[in-house]
């Protein structure tokens, strides 16, 4: 009897310190409560996973109801209620299913995550896409309107209305240096003969245009009298007008 009731305080004592250690697991480890379909893990599944108890039945604590407890244990029981965790070191890992769901929930709040920044980023790019070929034809429109016809027609009023008044102009003209202000190159035009009145063949043609936020840089030709020009304009966006603010000129062979 005294046999008897040692093992059972001792069973009691070992069956507490697992309580107290699965409590503390639980709360480091995120412990899920709930089993699906299963309801809230009892004891008897805590500390005997292996070989959990009849369903329904919860570990005694008291010393004196220790002997009936374990007289209850049957095969029958057994049979009945396997199929809990397999391993005591599952419980120190929670539902095994439950962390799953929680990494899969996981998972799919990245994915959509990672949409919504693929849309943004898209859009943005469609946008910045959209601005760029406006801005474009918006400087072919100038090219056209005001610098090709400017030059053909000798027109300093046209020209001068596309040119910022800073504009510098660098290059060579046959092999020579060429450099002036915006002042000395519209001088320069009033008092030549214009190719509309020389009846030589003029031709302008835009080769590219880059734009960049509110800088562009297009490269164009003109063919006028007997030179071949490759030039490089650059333009800066300037209340909401494209103005033409530095131009490089070299006289190419044909």
């Amino acid at each position: 009897m005294k046999t008897l009731l040692l093992t059972a305080f001792l069973a009691c004592t070992l069956l507490v310190s697992k309580a107290n250690m699965l409590e503390e697991s639980k709360k480091s480890s995120g412990w899920c409560d709930s089993f699906p379909g299963e309801g809230t893990m009892s004891l008897n599944q805590a500390f005997f996973p292996s070989f959990p108890l009849a369903e329904g039945r919860v570990v005694q604590r008291s010393v004196d109801r220790v002997g009936k407890y374990a007289s209850d244990i049957n095969a029958n029981a057994l049979a009945q209620m396997h199929g809990g965790l397999t391993h005591p070191a599952d419980a120190s890992l929670g539902d095994p299913l439950c962390f799953a769901k929680r990494v899969k929930k996981g998972d799919r709040r990245e994915s959509h995550g990672a949409r919504r920044l693929v849309l943004v980023s898209k859009a943005q790019n469609s946008n910045k896409m959209e601005n760029n070929q406006q801005d474009s034809l918006a400087i072919t429109q100038v090219l056209e309107t005001y610098y090709f016809k400017g030059i053909y027609e000798g027109n300093v009023n046209t020209l001068g209305n596309i040119f910022h008044p800073g504009t510098l102009l660098f290059g060579d003209v046959k092999g020579q240096p060429y450099a002036k202000t915006l002042e000395q190159y519209l001088d320069g035009v009033a008092n030549r003969q214009s190719p509309k009145d020389s009846g030589k063949p003029f031709k302008g043609t835009i080769i590219s245009i880059d734009v960049v936020n509110s800088i562009a840089v297009a490269k164009v030709h003109v063919k006028m009298y007997d030179f071949n020009y490759d030039e490089f304009l650059s333009f800066h966006k300037i209340d909401n007008r494209w103005l033409i603010v530095n131009k490089m000129i070299s006289d190419v062979a044909e």
